[in-house]
């Protein structure tokens, strides 16, 4: 797993507090699908200084085919199989993220 607090996952966890929409996109193939074809949603859940809450508000908003999830105010986790594909992961995310975030 990843954490990392940049500015396009707080920005865009305030202005999606539901969750952030990615579809048609080629980098879409960087988080595991075969085809840019896809509609994922990256959910976004409160933050909780309690480790327990906040990994319950995580593990009710996973999202098949989106192995991240942002926590508003804060920052993005993202995992993988392994540390590689993890990191590889947070790089795509961080992208789709400031492409939204240059599309608003």
């Amino acid at each position: 797993m990843v954490h990392v607090h940049t500015v396009a996952s707080v920005v865009m966890g305030q202005r999606s507090p539901a969750g952030i929409p990615f579809e048609g996109l080629e980098m879409l193939k960087g988080l595991g699908h075969p085809t840019h074809e896809v509609s994922v949603t990256l959910p976004v859940i409160a933050n909780s200084q309690d480790m327990t809450e906040l990994g319950d508000r995580l593990e009710a908003a996973l999202q098949p085919g989106m192995p991240a999830v942002v926590v508003a105010g804060h920052g993005v986790y993202v995992w993988g199989a392994d540390p590689r594909e993890a990191r590889h992961r947070a790089e795509v995310v961080e992208w789709l993220l400031e492409l939204e975030l240059a599309r608003r």
